[in-house]
C-alpha cells in the first residue's frame, strides 16, 4: 500500500471520527421549548420561565405569542430531573418537575388568572432618597378597593 493511500485513509478516518464527535456534542445539548397560554388558548406574553436549580440566568421570557426557548446547553445530563417555574403578574404561578430527555423537548403550560390576589403594584423610577415633595412627577397609589371597582 502506498503512502498516499495510507494518508487518504487516515484523513477519511479522521473525518468520520470528527463527525461522530460533533453528533455526540449536539446530542448533549438540551433545549426546552413550549408555549404559555390562558384558559382560552391565547398566548401569554412576558411570562417568566425559569429553572431555579441551575442558577440565575437560566430561563426565558415568552414572546408576543407565548412561546419560549430555554437552552440548557451541557449544564444538565439526560435523565436528570429539573423544576421549571412559570410566573406572570395576574396569573397563579406554576411549577413542574421535568425529566430531561436530551435534544429538544416541549413543555406547555396553561395559566389561570388570579386578578384578586394582586394586592398592589408599585412602579418607581426614582431613588428612595428623594422625598415625594421634591419630585417633578406625580405619585399615586391604587388600593385594593379601587382594583375591585374596575371590571
Amino acid at each position: 500500500m502506498s503512502i498516499r493511500r495510507v494518508r487518504e485513509l487516515l484523513a477519511a478516518s479522521l473525518v468520520v471520527i470528527a463527525s461522530f464527535a460533533a453528533a455526540s456534542a449536539a446530542e448533549a445539548q438540551s433545549v426546552i421549548t413550549g408555549r404559555i397560554t390562558d384558559a382560552q388558548g391565547n398566548g401569554i406574553p412576558a411570562a417568566n420561565v425559569v429553572v431555579p436549580t441551575l442558577g440565575v440566568g437560566v430561563g426565558a421570557s415568552t414572546n408576543a405569542t407565548g412561546n419560549f426557548t430555554i437552552n440548557l446547553g451541557t449544564n444538565v445530563s439526560v435523565g436528570q430531573n429539573l423544576v421549571i417555574q412559570v410566573r406572570r403578574i395576574g396569573y397563579s404561578p406554576q411549577t413542574r418537575d421535568v425529566k430531561i430527555a436530551g435534544g429538544t423537548q416541549t413543555e406547555n403550560f396553561t395559566m389561570t388568572q388570579q386578578v384578586r390576589q394582586l394586592d398592589e403594584v408599585i412602579v418607581s423610577g426614582v431613588s428612595e432618597a428623594t422625598s415625594a415633595r421634591n419630585l417633578t412627577i406625580s405619585v399615586g397609589k391604587v388600593g385594593e378597593q379601587q382594583l375591585k371597582d374596575v371590571r
